[in-house]
């Protein structure tokens, strides 16, 4: 299943949630290489205003591109999932809206952390209830779409969704077995 999200949440500019949303690079080694030498060159044609700025921002903002290079590039065969990340590093960058809590994911427990879905308008952090934040929920390929898609309106109904049956569809991808 793919849960599709309003992308307003995803941009929110507060600072609050330590954490920042970016899309998904889909790069081969070659283009990513590529894409790395357009920054050196960059920065080459660019080296007076960068010196202005000072040592330590020069650092930080390397620092961030080559994280987030790492983070958000994937093979051009995902191209088709359109992907964001929302990339929280807490001991960096702390939260007080993010919890981590240790949770066994795939037979591997693992730091997970969550996000209360509800607004706080003072802290600048809106969108982020169920109703505003799904757009819609996509289903499949899998062995029984009707049973999940009846199991996601009553889940989307209960989270105080309108209409959760305009927000739920299936795709038209065919299930292979393994």
């Amino acid at each position: 299943m793919a849960l599709v999200l309003n992308s307003a949440a995803l941009t929110i500019d507060s600072g609050a949630l330590g954490a920042v949303a970016s899309p998904v690079a889909y790069l081969s080694p070659e283009a990513f290489v590529g894409e790395v030498l357009k920054v050196v060159k960059n920065v080459e044609a660019e080296i007076e205003f960068l010196r202005a700025l000072g040592r330590e921002a020069i650092k930080q903002a390397m620092f961030s591109a080559l994280r987030f290079a790492v983070l958000c590039t994937k093979h051009p065969g995902f191209r088709e999932e359109q992907e964001w990340r929302v990339i929280a590093s807490p001991t960096m960058y702390p939260s007080r809206f993010l919890a981590e809590e240790i949770e066994v994911v795939r037979g591997a427990p693992q730091t997970v952390l969550k996000l209360s879905l509800e607004n706080h308008p003072a802290e600048g952090l809106v969108g982020l209830t169920v109703p505003e934040l799904l757009d819609r929920v996509i289903i499949g390929p899998c062995e029984y779409p009707v049973v999940t898609v009846k199991a996601f309106h009553r889940l989307l109904s209960d989270a105080g969704v309108a209409k959760p049956e305009t927000r739920v569809t299936v795709s038209g991808i065919p299930l292979r077995h393994a």
